[in-house]
């Protein structure tokens, strides 16, 4: 890495995250100016769709370091009718720090990073999370950072499961009522794994939370959605490395969006919609 750093930042969002990388005090992610950085680039894509950015290769600088994750998955609606149920949240989305590529000056790499999932209706299960993916570079093992998972709608009395967090190590689905699972292994050749989100409460019963992801990079990133309070409200969301997950809607409200990046968004309370999963981000340090 040269001694001043560079940071193009390729994403939707200025949620500013900061952590030392490489034993030195440079922020990772989403973040403002080091003391390190000449200048910063900012990007931003359109929420509502894929976007398809690129970054160029400087005179002079032969690698490159690349944060980045995947979107988290919508959370799923709460039951329709006079019954109560919620529904799941969704899983956070796959992330990685420091994946190293070496380039050729002037060589183009291109980014297509998820925008945040859709949520789902009353009565409908959300959206899973896009994949950020990279190509370019002299480099052919680029790894694919997965979404979320999205979960299912409160039906029958019965409160949706959560959607599972992606990943190596992933967090498991929570199953109606149940808390989402918590990330069981860290780094993974660069790659972190996100959590699952919570189920949804039936009728006599509350929702659970999300599940949160160990070391997140500065906030509430890494931190589990809330179950949203009551019988038949909605699963809290899954964490990932970057954002945390929404809070899960309260009877008859909707789930909250998953926060920062790759969070999986909260499901809905009875008779409403889940929350919108977050987006996903490319961040290039030189």
């Amino acid at each position: 890495m040269l001694g001043s750093i560079n940071r193009l930042l390729l994403g939707v969002s200025l949620t500013c995250i900061g952590s030392a990388a490489f034993g030195q005090s440079v922020p990772l992610g989403p973040a403002g100016p080091s003391a390190y950085a000449m200048s910063s680039v900012l990007l931003t894509g359109v929420v509502s769709s894929t976007t398809t950015p690129t970054w160029t290769a400087p005179a002079g600088v032969t690698v490159v370091y690349v944060d980045a994750c995947g979107g988290g998955a919508g959370g799923s609606g709460g039951q329709t009718g006079g019954a109560t149920a919620g529904g799941g949240g969704g899983g956070g989305g796959t992330c990685m720090i420091g994946f190293p590529v070496n380039v050729t000056p002037g060589q183009v790499i291109t980014v297509t990073f998820a925008s945040g999932s859709g949520l789902g209706a009353a009565g409908a299960a959300g959206t899973g999370g896009g994949t950020t993916s990279f190509s370019g570079g002299n480099n052919n093992n680029w790894p694919a950072l997965l979404g979320g998972n999205a979960g299912s709608f409160g039906a029958g009395g019965t409160g949706g499961v959560g959607g599972s967090g992606r990943g190596n190590g992933s967090g498991t689905a929570g199953t109606a009522g149940g808390a989402g699972g918590n990330t069981v292994a860290g780094n993974m050749n660069f790659t972190y794994p996100s959590a699952g989100g919570g189920g949804g409460g039936a009728t006599a019963g509350t929702s659970g939370a999300g599940g949160s992801v160990a070391g997140g990079i500065s906030g509430n990133a890494g931190s589990s959605g809330a179950a949203g309070a009551g019988n038949g409200s909605g699963g809290g969301g899954g964490a990932a490395l970057f954002g945390s997950g929404g809070t899960g809607g309260v009877t008859a409200n909707n789930g909250l969006p998953g926060n920062g990046f790759g969070g999986g968004g909260g499901g809905g309370g009875s008779g409403n919609s889940g929350g919108n999963g977050a987006p996903g981000f490319a961040m290039f340090r030189y």
